[in-house]
């Protein structure tokens, strides 16, 4: 039990460590004034995040895309938006980053790679997924068609039968009223 716990607090510092290391270089990265409008700019900061986070084996994140071109992360989600003006190459570079960084997010959560939990975490904090139960409105009239009365469903059985007219005397009277002996005189 001792070696899994160290060998298990061994594996959470490399992973630390290994992530330190990443951001450090993608905080090095060179940062340029005019991001806004050099759309080749973004996308070789983008080629770079994605080369530092393979090699590290991490997940890209738009606060990595911040952090490389020196803005915060909320600037990302604003040029990707539209909300802050920025170069057409720009904008769709920033959603390209935004959609692929998504993509990442889910698969590594389906597959594996990621905690469920936080997965599921990051989905709903980051790309504004939701676990909403979806209401579910059944119309049972129309599957079956239209709704009968159930006085005329009765009429309808009743005309179908056949029987001799003392069965129906004692359908619609009792059986009583109809046997003076109480034996069932069918």
């Amino acid at each position: 039990m001792g070696k899994e716990r160290e060998s298990t607090k061994e594996m959470r510092k490399a992973l630390i460590s290994s992530s330190i290391r990443a951001t450090k270089e993608i905080m090095e990265l060179p940062k340029s004034i005019e991001w806004k409008t050099d759309g080749n700019y973004c996308t070789e900061v983008m080629e770079h995040i994605l080369e530092i986070c393979e090699r590290y084996g991490m997940l890209p994140t738009v606060a990595h895309m911040a952090s490389a071109i020196g803005v915060p992360r909320d600037t990302i989600d604003d040029v990707r938006n539209r909300i802050i003006a920025a170069n057409p190459d720009v904008v769709t570079v920033m959603q390209q980053y935004y959609s692929l960084c998504e993509n990442t997010t889910v698969a590594s959560t389906l597959d594996g790679g990621t905690n469920n939990i936080a997965g599921i975490f990051i989905l709903k904090s980051q790309y504004g997924y939701k676990e909403e139960p979806r209401e579910v409105i059944m119309t049972h009239n129309k599957l079956l068609g239209e709704r009968k009365d159930p006085a005329s469903i009765a009429q309808r059985y009743k005309d179908a039968m056949v029987v001799d007219a003392k069965e129906v005397r004692s359908i619609e009277g009792s059986v009583e009223e109809e046997t003076s002996t109480g034996e069932y005189d069918f």
